[in-house]
C-alpha cells in the first residue's frame, strides 16, 4: 500500500498526455485491464420500480486472502446528467490503485428530473455504500477501508453520504440495518451549502424564473420570491453537507480552483471553516487560476492534484 513510485510515474505520463489519456481511457479500458490481470464487473446494486442502478467494479483477478480496500467514485453532472462511465477525472490513478490492491467502484444514481427529486440521489449513494458492507465477504472488500471520491455534484453527494449516519437517508428496504460508514472523503469542487449557493438578493426576474424551474427539479417544489423564507432554508439545509459536519465527521480532502464559475470556491471555504469549528481533520488544496473541472490546469497543477489524492488515499489505509 505504501509503494508510490509507480503511481507517481503514471501521473507524469498521464499528465503529460492528459487530453490523449482522457479520450483514450474508454477505448483502452479493456486492454489496460487485461495487462493488469484485472477485471471490470457491472452489477445491479439497486432496483427502484423499473429503474436499475448499476455499479462498475474494477479489481485485480489475483487471489488475495486479504480484503481489498475500496475507492468509490461519484460522478458529477449537475444532479441531472452523467453516468458511472464518466471517470476520466480519476483515470491517472485508477489502474495504479488496482495494482496496489485496491478495488475501484463507480456508480450510477438517480438523476433528478420532474419526477425524481432530492433526496433520491443521496439515498442511492448511501445504499451503494451499504451494498459494500452487505457484500464485503462475497466480493472480498474491506468495508473498514472505504474512500468516497466525488466531483462537482458528485462531490456534494459524496460529502453528504460520508457525513451522515447509518440511519439517515435510508433508501431500499434491502439495505436497512447495514452500515453506510466510510473512513474518508475526497471532494473536488462540490457544492456544500445551498443557502449561500444562490445569490437571491441579486436575482433578476429571469433568474427567478430559472430558479423556479430548477427548484421543481431539485426539490420538487415551485418556489416564488415570496417563498424564500426560513422554512424554505431549513428544508434545503437537509440536502447541504454543511448541515452534517460534527464531532464524528470523517477525514476529508477538499480541492477547488480559485476561478470556478460553476461552483464558487466559497463553497469549499465555508465547509472548511465549519470543519475547523469542530476540530476535524481535513486538507484543503487551493488551485490558483483554475476553473471548474480543472480543465485549464497546467501539467504541474494536475500533478499536484493527483499526487495529493494519491497520498491522501494511501495514508488513510488502516491495517
Amino acid at each position: 500500500m505504501k509503494n508510490q513510485k509507480k503511481l507517481i510515474f503514471i501521473f507524469i505520463v498521464c499528465l503529460t498526455f492528459t487530453i490523449v489519456c482522457a479520450e483514450a481511457f474508454k477505448d483502452q479500458n479493456e486492454e489496460n485491464l487485461s495487462k493488469l490481470n484485472a477485471s471490470k464487473q457491472t452489477i445491479i446494486y439497486k432496483n427502484i420500480g423499473n429503474i436499475e442502478l448499476l455499479m462498475d467494479i474494477y479489481k485485480s483477478k489475483e487471489q488475495n486472502p486479504k480484503k481489498s480496500p475500496v475507492v468509490m467514485y461519484i460522478h458529477g453532472g449537475g444532479f441531472v446528467k452523467g453516468s458511472r462511465d464518466n471517470i476520466s477525472t480519476t483515470h491517472p490513478i485508477v489502474y495504479e490503485l488496482i495494482k496496489l490492491g485496491y478495488t475501484f467502484i463507480s456508480i450510477d444514481y438517480r438523476l433528478l428530473d420532474n419526477n425524481i427529486h432530492f433526496p433520491s440521489n443521496i439515498e442511492d449513494v448511501k445504499d451503494s455504500i451499504r451494498w459494500i458492507h452487505k457484500n464485503s465477504d462475497e466480493y472480498n472488500l474491506d468495508a473498514d477501508n472505504i474512500t468516497l471520491w466525488g466531483t462537482s455534484a458528485g462531490g456534494h453527494l459524496a460529502l453528504i453520504a460520508a457525513y451522515t449516519g447509518d440511519d439517515q437517508f435510508e433508501g431500499s428496504e434491502e439495505y436497512k440495518g447495514f452500515s453506510s460508514s466510510v473512513n474518508n472523503i475526497i471532494d473536488m469542487f462540490g457544492l456544500t451549502d445551498f443557502r449561500t449557493f444562490y445569490n437571491f438578493s441579486n436575482f433578476s426576474d429571469k433568474e427567478w424564473n430559472n430558479f423556479n424551474m430548477i427548484s421543481k427539479i431539485l426539490y420538487g417544489k415551485s418556489i416564488s420570491k415570496d417563498g424564500i423564507n426560513e422554512e424554505f432554508f431549513q428544508y434545503i439545509d437537509k440536502f447541504s453537507p454543511l448541515t452534517y459536519v460534527g464531532n464524528e465527521t470523517v477525514d476529508s480532502l477538499i480541492i477547488h480552483g480559485t476561478i470556478d464559475k460553476t461552483v464558487n470556491i466559497q463553497q469549499s471555504e465555508i465547509i472548511s471553516k465549519k470543519l475547523d469549528e469542530f476540530e476535524r481533520n481535513y486538507e484543503f488544496l487551493i488551485i490558483e487560476g483554475v476553473g471548474h473541472g480543472f480543465k485549464n490546469a497546467t501539467s504541474e497543477q494536475l500533478f499536484k492534484i493527483y499526487k495529493t489524492v494519491n497520498d491522501f488515499i494511501l495514508n488513510h489505509y488502516q491495517n
